[in-house]
């Protein structure tokens, strides 16, 4: 007998933070995202229709449509030597694509995207992101010369990194004078540190370990993508570094000297950052203050990359946008005469 209130054949439940969704599955292990509520009218038409899909074998895409590019893009350089955990993020934000798979991708226009976007507005960052994997995806149909646009690109961001939002520098040195004062334990400064000056994620700054740096350079190669990097170490980062005990294999250890698990680290993290009333900030923004020093400091838009990592300029472009901007407008606010 089945369970009340069990979902159907080929549906899954899927908890994210408050909120819960669900996908029909196929068998190569793609999904299609259903209405959440399981009792209205449109998921039972939904799920017929994607029922009639899997049992009839849910045929090869047609040449030309956006499921054969689809298909194409998951056989790419670019997205396999990407983490796994980066391409599984990748394929279910593609599996948001499902109700224009059909169609020929020199049919799709923006609004279509935008629309797609607007679906999961609930989640602003989710919705950014997806942007960003629909202009990789798109980028390929380009390339192969099968489109002249994206019809991914131009579309305006809803926001979703707010909470990624770079430290200010009062708050840098609200962290750094704790520190100094023996409020926040060394493993944090040294994190800081280590985010603020080589601009790297969380796990790549965690996986850290002594043999990365020669008293001069930090390499690395990022997880997320693969890259492989080179950093000078910034005087202040190097002075830290040289005057650390190396009790172990990793740079960064937990207080039990064990190497961290990033939730813990971020929740131990958090808890500092919360007693020093620095409620808007989370340690990815160091990534992002790095990038918008180095702006700052007049680097081009490929040389902030030679340091994050990104691997397209438009990644980076606002950092350089935004300090141009503010250089220009101190030069043209010069130019006005001065008050008598």
């Amino acid at each position: 007998m089945p369970r009340q209130n069990a979902l159907p054949k080929y549906v899954q439940k899927v908890r994210k933070k408050e909120r819960t969704y669900l996908y029909f599955r196929f068998g190569d292990g793609t999904r299609a995202p259903l209405p959440t509520d399981a009792s209205c009218p449109d998921f039972h038409r939904r799920y017929a229709e994607l029922l009639a899909q899997r049992q009839s074998g849910r045929a090869e895409p047609s040449e030309g449509t956006v499921g054969a590019l689809i298909k194409a893009y998951l056989l790419t350089p670019q997205y396999r030597k990407l983490a796994k955990q980066t391409q599984w993020h990748h394929r279910r934000l593609l599996d948001e694509l499902a109700p224009i798979r059909p169609f020929p991708v020199a049919e799709i226009r923006r609004r279509h995207i935008r629309e797609l976007r607007d679906t999961l507005s609930n989640r602003p960052r989710t919705a950014d992101i997806f942007l960003q994997v629909a202009r990789r995806l798109f980028a390929l149909a380009v390339s192969d010369e099968a489109i002249d646009i994206n019809p991914a690109v131009g579309i305006e961001s809803l926001g979703g990194g707010g909470h990624y939002r770079a430290w200010t520098e009062p708050e840098a040195e609200i962290f750094e004078a704790a520190c100094r004062e023996g409020r926040v334990p060394t493993w944090a400064l040294t994190a800081y540190l280590l985010g603020r000056y080589t601009s790297q994620r969380r796990g790549d700054i965690l996986r850290l370990n002594w043999a990365a740096y020669d008293g001069r350079t930090i390499r690395l190669r990022q997880s997320k993508t693969g890259t492989p990097l080179v950093i000078p170490a910034h005087e202040r980062l190097k002075a830290h570094l040289d005057g650390l005990p190396r009790t172990g294999l990793l740079i960064c250890l937990s207080p039990t000297g064990k190497a961290w698990d990033p939730r813990n680290f971020t929740r131990e993290l958090r808890e500092a950052l919360d007693k020093l009333g620095m409620r808007g900030v989370s340690f990815h923004g160091l990534r992002h203050m790095a990038a918008s020093a180095l702006a700052d400091a007049g680097a081009s838009e490929r040389q902030i990359m030679s340091v994050t990592g990104h691997s397209s300029p438009d990644s980076v472009s606002r950092y350089v946008r935004a300090a141009s901007q503010e250089r220009m407008a101190a030069i043209a606010i010069g130019k006005l005469p001065k008050s008598k």
